[in-house]
């Protein structure tokens, strides 16, 4: 996913918390990479970290949206259920870009439209 970097919050263990804007909307997650430049375009493979419930964690949604928000100290992120393995490992579409996601419980449809919360999102620098 392409995004752009506004501001580095601080400095964390794994890397760097950062606020950043994408087409589908704005954010703050962990920045996994050397130290990145504000004002800064950049790709990223986004990841969120831990077990996502179904029906908690992971919502239906009524409309298709492919959008990122952050409510609070939560990332909501929208999309579509692409597919589910049968050991929770389901993948969701944004748009051009997918996260994978490790989940537990019962499960939606593939093809349901979902938002997804959580507050340990992770993106990686892919190098381009």
């Amino acid at each position: 996913m392409k995004i752009y970097i506004n501001n580095i919050q601080r400095d964390v263990d794994e890397g760097y918390v950062i606020d950043f804007v994408s087409s589908y909307g704005v954010g703050v997650a962990t920045y996994i990479g050397e130290k990145p430049a504000p004002n800064k375009e950049c790709f990223v493979e986004v990841d969120i970290e831990g077990v996502l419930r179904w029906g908690e964690d992971i919502e239906k949604c009524s409309a298709k949206l492919y959008k990122i928000e952050k409510l609070g100290n939560l990332i909501w992120i929208y999309g579509t259920l692409e597919s589910l393995d049968e050991d929770g490992y389901a993948i969701l579409r944004i748009g051009e870009s997918i996260v994978s996601l490790e989940t537990s419980g019962q499960n939606f449809p593939i093809g349901s439209n979902i938002k997804v919360k959580s507050s340990n999102v992770k993106l990686y620098d892919v190098g381009y």
